[in-house]
């Protein structure tokens, strides 16, 4: 981790919005990205050492990772409380992301990413930074990752979710028919996990066909719209009513099966005990789905198969032909035919 320590307000953005001048805590990655952006002059970084205090019984936790990692570290946590019953334990994480928690009671306060250093540095006996936890363990599950660098270990990989009683309640006003309901997630937060729109296309034509209710997951605009001549009854575009996620996670409590790319509400099926269909190119599914008994993975074939590439210097594909091309071709090799068995078999 380091610090960025800015003289002038730096505008980044999205959830984060305007950094005010101070010292903000970062990942190493987030420090030197921010310190470009800033105006010349008004950002130095250094590394971050350590401050804490005295008492033994506060720990901040950082992770400015997806929901999807989030998810992954729910089951460490839990056993970090065992180990540590009487510890103050906060985390830092992005602010859109906080609502994961609500009702897990895993942390005693959620902080903002990225932490504002306080004038007085002894808030915490120690901060535990998580950032890159995941990516540099390319042969664990990803909760055994997290489970290792706190130092305790899972038997439960069940990940931490709670729903409201009238959170399902509302969910259920989304449902028109008596058909089983499937739900999809077409897209990731990155472009080389994304399966083909075409394929997609079938898949969810397929399904429609095969007697199911449809619920296409996606914030607006990431899930299109069909042409005239591809609209069904039972195919509906999710992203268009601008659920929350907790909104769209009671709705995906009540369908019967999923079928979606390796991102959020792909994990967060195993939290909900719904049976899902994973698809998988450029990570070994063994990282992410092992430990869910309800879920299947379904990988593609190539040469370039988990190539474990995260998105770098806005480079969302590897120096591969899917740069070119915009698409991974593994992920592209699984036929919508593959898909459609695997999740009719889930059909109750």
């Amino acid at each position: 981790m380091h610090i960025l320590t800015l003289t002038a307000p730096l505008s980044v953005g999205g959830s984060i919005g305007t950094l005010t001048p101070g010292d903000w805590l970062l990942s190493d990655q987030n420090a030197f990205e921010l310190a470009l952006l800033a105006d010349r002059g008004t950002a130095t970084i250094r590394r971050f050492e350590s401050f804490g205090s005295e008492s033994p019984h506060s720990v901040l936790i950082m992770r400015s990772g997806a929901i999807g990692d989030l998810l992954f570290l729910t089951p460490a946590i839990r056993e970090y409380r065992t180990l540590h019953p009487n510890l103050q334990l906060h985390l830092c994480c992005r602010k859109e992301h906080q609502v994961l928690f609500d009702g897990t009671g895993l942390f005693d306060k959620l902080v903002d990413y990225p932490y504002a250093i306080p004038a007085r540095q002894d808030t915490y006996s120690s901060i535990l930074s998580l950032e890159n936890v995941m990516e540099l363990a390319d042969d664990k599950h990803a909760t055994d990752a997290f489970a290792n660098a706190l130092g305790v270990t899972v038997t439960d990989y069940k990940p931490s979710f709670t729903l409201t009683e009238d959170e399902k309640s509302l969910a259920k006003n989304w449902i028109q028919s008596n058909r089983p309901r499937v739900g999809i997630q077409l897209a990731a937060s990155v472009k080389n996990r994304n399966y083909p729109l075409d394929q997609w296309a079938k898949v969810i034509l397929g399904l429609d066909d095969r007697g199911w209710e449809v619920f296409l997951f996606g914030y607006p605009g990431q899930v299109p719209e069909f042409p005239p001549n591809m609209k069904r009854t039972y195919v509906h575009n999710m992203s268009t009513e601008k659920l929350t996620f907790r909104e769209s996670a009671a709705l995906l409590s009540l369908c019967n099966a999923f079928v979606g790319v390796d991102s959020s509400l792909l994990h967060l099926c195993h939290a909900l005990d719904v049976p899902a269909i994973g698809l998988f190119g450029p990570f070994d599914w063994k990282t992410r789905t092992a430990k869910a008994p309800l879920t299947h993975a379904l990988s593609g074939i190539g040469e370039c198969k988990n190539c474990r590439w995260h998105a770098k210097n806005g480079q969302q594909f590897p120096p591969m032909p899917c740069r070119q091309t915009q698409f991974c071709s593994v992920l592209a090799s699984i036929t919508p035919e593959r898909i459609l068995a695997k999740v009719d078999a889930l059909k109750p």
